[in-house]
């Protein structure tokens, strides 16, 4: 029977190390997602631009400084900037730093590009208006100390949740 449980999980791609994990599995009370990427699909995303909209260059400058970033809101921004083309010539980035869950600032040809949370911004002494109770998460930007406006990514739930969270909450409680 536990076998036939391994060999279930991997085809759906889940391998486990030893077959007691699948009894562990069964008796589970209690079942708790993160956030951005366990229920949600940045893959469909859309990305909005709240505020005046930025020139092809600048756009160009912050979709080279977003692209370094590790965090999948910026790399989906960066990609939907991405789309306009690529520079004929590479830009350079310089002097580049990130600290996780907060943002990213860096030199790219020679302009200080600065993305992020509203307090990130705040840190490298970036005002920002007034927080927004739009949905989606944000991703702030600036360059050379002027704040541009938001990036809005509103991601799309995975398939197939609905029976997946059903099924689940027949069997153990779910929390966000």
């Amino acid at each position: 029977l536990l076998g036939t449980a391994l060999n279930v999980l991997a085809r759906a791609g889940l391998y486990l190390r030893e077959a007691a994990v699948v009894e562990r599995l069964a008796r589970t009370e209690a079942v708790v997602f993160d956030k951005t990427g366990t229920l949600s699909s940045t893959v469909e995303a859309t990305v909005h631009f709240d505020g005046v909209p930025p020139s092809r260059q600048r756009r160009r400058l912050l979709q080279v400084a977003l692209a370094q970033s590790a965090h999948p809101l910026s790399r989906k921004v960066a990609a939907s900037l991405a789309l306009e083309g690529t520079p004929s010539t590479p830009y350079r980035v310089e002097d580049y730093s990130e600290e996780e869950g907060l943002g990213l600032c860096c030199r790219v040809e020679g302009e200080d590009v600065v993305a992020g949370s509203r307090a990130w911004l705040a840190r490298h002494d970036v005002e920002t208006p007034d927080p927004s109770t739009r949905n989606g998460a944000a991703v702030q930007v600036a360059i050379d100390g002027v704040y541009l406006g938001a990036y809005r990514v509103q991601s799309t739930y995975r398939t197939d949740l609905g029976a997946l969270m059903s099924t689940l909450g027949r069997r153990a409680a779910l929390y966000l």
